[in-house]
C-alpha cells in the first residue's frame, strides 16, 4: 500500500463478510439457543431450606425422599439426575432411597 495514502485523509479499504443469508442466520440462532440450553442444563440447581421450627419432606426425581429437620438444607440438579444421583446436604434429615446407581 502507498504511504502517501496510508497518511492522508483516506482510510484503507477493508472488506467485512458478514454472515446475511437466512440458513447463516438460523444457524448462528440455533447454535445460541444450543449453547443457552446447554447452560441452563449445567447450573440450574434446585434448592430447598427448611426454617427454624419447621419440618420438610421432598421428593427427589427418583421417588427417593427426604425428610428434613429444622435449619436444613439440600441442593441438587434436577436435568442432570439421571447422570449424577448427587445431593449437597448439609443439616440433618432422614433419606428413604430408592434402589439404583451409587446415590
Amino acid at each position: 500500500m502507498d504511504l502517501e495514502r496510508r497518511i492522508g485523509n483516506e482510510p484503507a479499504a477493508r472488506s467485512v463478510k458478514l454472515i446475511t443469508t437466512w440458513p447463516g442466520i438460523a444457524m448462528a440462532a440455533g447454535l445460541a439457543l444450543l449453547i443457552g440450553m446447554s447452560a441452563l442444563i449445567g447450573l440450574y440447581t434446585k434448592t430447598v431450606d427448611v426454617p427454624a421450627g419447621q419440618h420438610l419432606e421432598v421428593s427427589l426425581p427418583d421417588n427417593s425422599t427426604v425428610r428434613l429437620n429444622a435449619q436444613s438444607t439440600l441442593s441438587y440438579k434436577p436435568f442432570l439426575w439421571k447422570l449424577a444421583r448427587t445431593v449437597k446436604f448439609e443439616g440433618e434429615a432422614w433419606f428413604d432411597v430408592m434402589k439404583g446407581k451409587q446415590f
